[in-house]
């Protein structure tokens, strides 16, 4: 089973966002997690407390980023249907987990 993968530009960086990469979307489009921290850590370089909160941030949506790809790989290499509708859904909610910890981390963008 072969599956076109979206591509988008990272607005930090400039490059392409590819599926299967570690990115997330913010309010200001697709970019990397690691352009998102180097982003964070630069801003924020002067408030220890604050880089602490964004590394733990970053840590939990790069997780949830593998978990992500992760599954999609299952699916993609699964051949019983009902097998790969079950990756599908763990995709899925997945995907919601990342979209929480993305929330948290843009108030300090």
């Amino acid at each position: 089973m072969t599956e076109k993968l979206n591509k988008w530009k990272c607005y930090i960086c400039g490059e392409d966002v590819i599926e299967g990469q570690k990115f997330t979307f913010t309010k200001d489009g697709a970019v990397h997690i690691h352009c998102l921290e180097k982003h964070l850590t630069k801003k924020h370089k002067q408030d220890p407390e604050k880089l602490l909160k964004i590394e733990r941030l970053i840590r939990a949506l790069d997780l949830s980023s593998s978990g992500i790809v992760g599954y999609k790989q299952l699916k993609l290499a699964e051949d019983d249907e009902k097998q790969r509708k079950f990756y599908e859904k763990l995709q899925i909610e997945e995907e919601k987990i990342s979209t929480l910890i993305t929330k948290e981390i843009e108030k300090y963008l």
